[in-house]
């Protein structure tokens, strides 16, 4: 997870780039601001919407959410601050959900968990 300036835990997110797919943004993200780069896709989860404000404006914005893997476990996370980004962490399931700063991850987070374990993926 990732922590912002505002001291608020959430998921890597952020802006598709030109002829990216929805999956490669994903990852591509994941490796900006948490160091990762031996991930995989497991799940497509949903989407969420949300408003935010950006020099003064508001603005409505659509994250796809996936469950991604970190291949390696040993791979160290690294803080990418030029991204708004004051911490990134690994927690475990029921402490991330519970820190969540929103909703509609908290709910993605719960459904992860689901997958997982029917996955067998730990």
């Amino acid at each position: 997870m990732i922590e912002d300036l505002k001291g608020r835990w959430s998921v890597p997110k952020g802006h598709v780039e030109a002829g990216e797919t929805l999956e490669q943004t994903a990852l591509r993200e994941i490796g900006e601001e948490t160091g990762l780069k031996n991930t995989r896709i497991v799940e497509k989860l949903d989407k969420v919407h949300f408003f935010y404000r950006f020099e003064g404006r508001l603005i409505f914005m659509t994250t796809f959410i996936y469950l991604i893997e970190a291949i390696d476990p040993d791979e160290p996370v690294v803080v990418e601050e030029s991204e708004g980004i004051v911490g990134a962490r690994w927690f475990p399931a029921a402490k991330a959900q519970q820190i969540l700063e929103y909703k509609d991850l908290k709910n993605l987070m719960a459904r992860s968990v689901d997958i997982i374990k029917e996955q067998q993926l730990v």
